[in-house]
C-alpha cells in the first residue's frame, strides 16, 4: 500500500491558478502504458451498503436464515452502486437511485435506493439464502438501462474461460475506456500452489481504482472497491469508504489448460483456510459508441465516451501505421483493441493490425493481401477470411500468445467465402457465399470449428465485391448488405433450416447506403449518404429513429456500432458455486474516504496541477467538481470543499 499522498499551501495554488482555468471532462482518471504500468481511479463512484434492516419509516432487503436483511445482497447492491454512477455522471434518467445527494441523510434517498437494490434483486433472481448468479445479473442490468435510456448503453460480463480471465489491468482499461465496472472474487480451492481446483463461493464490489504504476514489481499492485458489505450500520446509509487491497497477477492452471488470474492478498484469520481469492468475472457498463471507417478509408473514426467525457460523444480518429486505406475491422468483445485489416495498393501490401483502442499502440500481426472481412467470437478470437480459408487468431493482448496462435480451416463451399459474421447466442461462426446464396453456420467449440451446417437463402444471391453480413442479437435473424444494389435485407430461419426474407431497407436514388451494425436492442445503424441512422423494427417496418445518441454522425463504408458481449457458458459459470457467500464471511481489509482531488499526472501527489483540473471541471459544471450540497449546483461552497480536502491530503 501507498502512504499518504501529501500537498502544498492549498489556498497559494488556488489563488494562482485564477488565470489559468480551462476545460476538462472526465470520469475516470489514470492512464494505460503497459499491463505493469497504468494507473486509474474513479471519481464519484457511490457505496451503497447491501445491509438494510427495517426499522419504523425505512425499508429493508429480505433477510436470510440468520435473519439479517439484505446479507446475500451483494450484487444487486454493487450494481446499484454502478447506476448511481451514471446516474451523476451525464445520464440522470438512467434507472437507478437518482442524481441526488447519496449521503444527505435522507430516509426518502435511502428508501429509494433499497427499492432500486431490491427490484434488481427480484429481477436477477437473488435469494435471501442463496444469493444470486447466473446471466440474469448482465441481462437485467441491460434491461432496466435499455427501458430508461434506450439506445445509450451496452452491458458486458467476462468470465474465466479456458485460457482467459479478466485481470486487474484489464479492468483498468475498461475504466479508462469509459465503463463502470463490477468485479467478484472467488474463494477457489486449490489442488497445490498453482492448480486451481473447485470455487466456493464469491462476493461482487464495485472497482473504484487499480494501481500498477512502473515503480511496483512487475504484476503486483494495489486495488480499491466500493464493497457493500462494509458497514455494521443496517439502517443509515454509512459514510462512503474505499477498502485497498494488495494484489498479484499470476500462473495458474485448470483442466490443463494455463492463464494468468488475479489474486488478491487478503489477511485471511483462519490458519486453515488456505483457499485463494481470485478474481474471475466482471461486468462492464458502457456507453454506447460507433466505430466506422471514414469517408475516404483512411482512418478509423469512434464516436462516444472513450476515454471518458462525462456524457459528451467526441470523436477520435485513427490512421493504421502503414497509412494504407482500411479494408474491414472488429472490435475486441471488451473494446479494449480492435483488429484493423489495411488493403493492398499496388506493391505495397496490406496488413493485419492489433491496436489498443486507450494508448493507439498498434502491434502487427500478418501482412494478409487477401484478407477480407473480420470478426471476433465472444471467446476473443478474431475469425477472417483469407482466400478459400477460414483463419482465426487467438489475440490474447496479455501477450501469453506472442506469435498470435493460428487456425486455418477450408472453407466447405463450392464458391468463394464473401462475408462473415458472429452468432452469439449460437456460437456459431456464420459464413456467406454470396454468388450461391448460401450460409454455412460453423459451431465454434474451443476455438476450433466443427462441420457446417448449410442452408439456402431464399432468391438471394449479392456481389461478392460489395457485401456485408451481421447476426441480431436481439433475435438471431441474418441482415445481408450489398452495396451494389443500395440494399440491406433482412432474412429469419424457419422449421426445418428454411430461410425466408423478412424487412428490407433500400435506397433506391433516395440515398447511397453505406455499413451497418445491429445492437442488442436490435436497433439497426446504418450509414446513408455518410451519416449515421438509426432505425427500430417495429411490426415488421423499420422505423427510423431521430434524436439516438449516435445519429448523424460521420462514417464510412465499413460500420461497427458496439454491443453487449459475454462470454457466459451456463454449463460452467452456473450453479451453487458461483452465487454469494453471506456477509459474515467476506474478507474485511483496510479501509479510507475516497481521494476526490487527486485530478492529474503524477498520481499519488497533490501539487498545482490537480488545482488547475479542479478549476477547469468546476467552470464546466462537471460533476466531478460537486464537491458539497446542494447537488447538482455549481457555487463557491464546492471550491471551499475541495480546499478542505485538499489541505487535508490524501489516504
Amino acid at each position: 500500500m501507498q502512504g499518504a499522498i501529501t500537498r502544498p499551501s492549498a489556498i497559494a495554488l488556488f489563488l494562482a491558478a485564477g488565470a489559468l482555468i480551462t476545460p476538462a471532462s472526465a470520469d475516470t482518471y489514470g492512464y494505460y502504458a503497459g499491463n505493469h504500468d497504468c494507473y486509474m481511479f474513479v471519481h464519484g463512484m457511490p457505496d451503497f451498503d447491501q445491509k438494510r434492516d427495517p426499522a419504523p419509516g425505512i425499508l429493508g432487503l429480505d433477510p436470510n436464515d440468520d435473519g439479517e436483511g439484505g446479507a446475500m445482497f451483494c450484487v444487486p447492491t454493487a450494481a446499484t452502486d454502478l447506476l448511481g454512477y451514471a446516474n451523476r455522471h451525464g445520464y440522470p434518467d438512467a434507472y437507478g437511485p437518482g442524481d441526488v445527494d447519496y449521503q444527505s441523510g435522507s430516509v426518502a434517498t435511502y428508501n429509494n435506493v433499497t427499492s432500486v437494490i431490491a427490484t434488481l434483486g427480484t429481477f436477477m433472481g437473488t435469494d435471501g439464502n442463496g444469493g444470486t448468479g447466473g446471466s440474469a445479473i448482465r441481462d437485467t442490468l441491460q434491461f432496466v438501462l435499455d427501458v430508461t435510456e434506450p439506445g445509450a448503453f451496452d452491458v458486458y460480463s467476462f468470465y474465466r474461460q479456458e485460457d482467459w480471465a479478466p485481470k486487474s489491468w484489464d479492468m483498468a482499461q475498461y475504466a479508462l475506456a469509459g465503463g463502470a465496472v463490477m468485479f467478484c472474487y472467488g474463494r477457489w480451492n486449490m489442488e497445490n500452489s498453482a492448480v486451481l481446483g473447485d470455487r466456493d463461493g464469491g462476493h461482487c464490489v464495485a472497482l473504484t481504482r487499480i494501481d500498477h504504476r512502473a515503480f511496483q514489481p512487475d504484476f503486483e499492485g494495489d486495488i480499491g472497491y466500493a464493497n457493500p458489505s462494509n458497514s455494521s450500520i443496517t439502517t443509515t446509509q454509512a459514510s462512503f469508504n474505499q477498502q485497498d487491497e494488495s494484489i498479484i497477477n499470476d500462473l495458474y492452471f485448470k483442466d490443463g489448460e494455463s492463464l494468468i488470474m488475479t489474486r488478491i492478498l487478503f489477511d485471511v484469520s483462519d490458519p486453515d483456510d488456505e483457499r485463494f481469492r481470485l478474481i474471475d468475472s466482471v461486468y462492464v457498463v458502457y456507453p454506447r459508441e460507433g466505430f466506422s471507417s471514414s469517408l475516404g478509408g483512411e482512418g478509423l473514426n469512434f464516436w462516444g465516451i472513450h476515454n471518458g467525457t462525462g456524457g459528451g460523444y467526441v470523436l477520435d480518429t485513427y490512421i493504421p501505421p502503414d497509412n494504407l486505406p482500411i479494408g474491414s475491422f472488429a472490435i475486441l468483445p471488451d473494446r479494449t483493441h480492435c483488429a484493423i485489416q489495411t488493403q493492398s495498393i499496388g506493391v505495397l501490401p496490406g496488413a493485419l493490425w492489433y491496436v489498443n483502442l486507450n494508448t493507439h499502440e498498434a502491434t502487427h500481426v500478418q501482412q494478409a493481401p487477401q484478407g477480407r472481412g473480420c470478426v471476433f467470437g465472444d471467446d476473443r478470437t478474431l475469425w477472417l477470411l483469407e482466400g478459400q480459408e477460414i483463419v482465426g487468431f487467438n489475440m490474447d493482448p496479455t501477450g501469453k500468445h506472442q506469435d498470435y496462435e493460428v487456425w486455418r480451416q477450408q472453407f466447405g463451399g463450392n464458391a468463394t467465402p464473401d462475408a462473415i459474421a458472429y452468432d452469439d447466442e449460437r456460437d456459431e461462426l456464420v459464413v456467406l457465399s454470396a454468388q450461391t446464396g448460401e450460409l454455412f453456420r460453423y459451431p465454434v467449440r474451443s476455438r476450433t470449428l466443427g462441420n457446417p451446417s448449410i442452408a439456402s437463402l431464399p432468391g438471394a444471391q449479392f456481389n461478392p465485391l460489395s457485401v456485408e453480413m451481421e447476426v441480431s442479437p436481439a433475435d438471431g435473424s441474418v441482415w445481408i448488405g450489398d452495396l451494389s444494389d443500395n440494399s440491406i435485407t433482412q432474412y429469419l430461419e424457419g422449421r426445418a433450416n428454411i430461410w425466408e426474407r423478412g424487412v428490407r431497407l433500400a435506397g433506391g436514388r433516395a440515398f447511397d447506403l453505406g455499413g451497418f451494425s445491429i445492437a442488442n436492442d436490435g436497433r439497426l445503424y446504418v450509414g446513408q449518404d455518410g451519416e449515421m441512422h438509426e432505425y427500430l423494427l417495429e411490426d415488421g417496418q423499420l422505423v427510423p429513429v431521430e434524436s439516438g445518441p449516435l445519429s448523424r454522425m460521420s462514417v464510412g463504408a465499413d460500420l461497427w456500432v458496439t454491443r453487449a458481449r459475454t462470454n457466459f457458458d451456463p454449463q460452467e459459470h452456473d450453479g451453487p458455486e458461483w452465487y454469494n457467500i453471506p456477509t459474515d464471511e467476506v474478507e474485511t481489509g483496510d479501509e479510507s474516504p475516497f481521494c476526490r482531488v487527486d485530478y492529474a499526472l503524477p498520481f499519488g501527489q497533490l501539487d498545482f496541477s490537480d488545482v488547475v483540473a479542479y478549476l477547469g471541471l468546476f467552470a464546466s459544471g462537471h460533476p466531478d467538481a460537486d464537491f458539497a450540497a446542494p447537488i447538482g449546483q455549481f457555487d463557491f461552497s464546492d471550491v471551499v470543499q475541495f480546499l478542505i480536502e485538499f489541505s487535508a491530503g490524501c489516504p
